[in-house]
């Protein structure tokens, strides 16, 4: 029997059009919160972490991805997060908090300008699954708001890393959390992935035979690890399968097949813009 793999955020777009995600982090029947068996960061502890967030034009807001910082300018996620998208739906991504939707003064709350989609993102096998974000109005680098590293072009992501973000917590994956959570997971092989996806070389997978994982809402998300004496960012969270079970791997897109796509889509459209202090 064929498997069915979901995008992590196809069913958050869902249960949005069903009602908002209520504002739980312990299911009815005690389930650990989400990111799977994750922790709820602290103010400040990852300073790169953005909620995408779409505004209806009735008013309404609601998250659906994550993503992380670049510079001032420039958000790095999922291509898929913005399959269906329609005039009627402003993005806008909000910073410098744990809680999503908190606008408070530490908040960053910035509308998208324009979504770059990788010219080559495939709905239907998830290739190529990476965007970037222009922003409206620059953000402003503070001890909440900081940008990441990326990996250099050489590198091979292996070993131990964080991921984090603010997806679904419950069986059903209807309730998201309202805090950031985050978890240490670990890089399986390719040849272990296989037995669950068909992955190619531009994507990597984490998690198997691990309790710590990604779920629906966390697309977009970041897997990072320590390069170098340095935090970067190494994988987009991309798919996995339904029911987001622990000891099950989840696909990420891999930064480093994409650098090209990255640094020429931002220096094509930053004409004019001051990227960093």
């Amino acid at each position: 029997m064929a498997k069915i793999y979901y995008i992590f955020s196809i069913v958050l777009f869902a249960s949005v059009l069903l009602g908002a995600p209520t504002n739980e982090t312990i299911s009815e029947d005690g389930e650990s919160t989400r990111i799977l068996n994750g922790k709820s960061a602290t103010a400040g502890q990852f300073k790169f972490q953005v909620s995408i967030q779409e505004k209806k034009s009735g008013g309404a807001t609601s998250k659906f991805c994550g993503g992380v910082i670049l510079n001032k300018h420039w958000i790095l996620t999922a291509a898929h997060c913005f399959e269906g998208s329609t005039p009627s739906i402003h993005y806008r991504i909000n910073c410098g908090v744990t809680a999503a939707y908190d606008y408070g003064k530490t908040s960053q709350d910035v509308k998208v300008k324009t979504v770059f989609n990788h010219p080559n993102y495939d709905p239907d096998t998830v290739a190529n699954d990476i965007a970037l974000l222009l922003l409206e109005d620059p953000l402003e680098f503070n001890k909440y708001v900081q940008p990441i590293e990326l990996p250099p072009k050489s590198y091979e992501a292996h070993g131990d890393g964080t991921i984090m973000g603010w997806g679904a917590i419950d069986k059903m994956e209807t309730v998201s959390s309202p805090d950031l959570l985050y978890a240490q997971t670990s890089v399986s092989t390719p040849q272990e992935c296989k037995k669950f996806f068909e992955i190619t070389s531009s994507q990597i997978c984490l998690g198997l035979h691990n309790k710590n994982n990604a779920c629906f809402g966390d697309s977009g998300g970041p897997f990072v690890q320590d390069v170098d004496g340095t935090l970067r960012v190494v994988g987009v969270t991309s798919y996995g399968e339904y029911g987001c079970d622990a000891d099950k791997p989840i696909v990420y897109t891999k930064v480093t097949a994409f650098l090209d796509f990255i640094a020429d889509t931002i220096n094509k459209n930053s004409k004019g813009l001051t990227l960093v202090d």
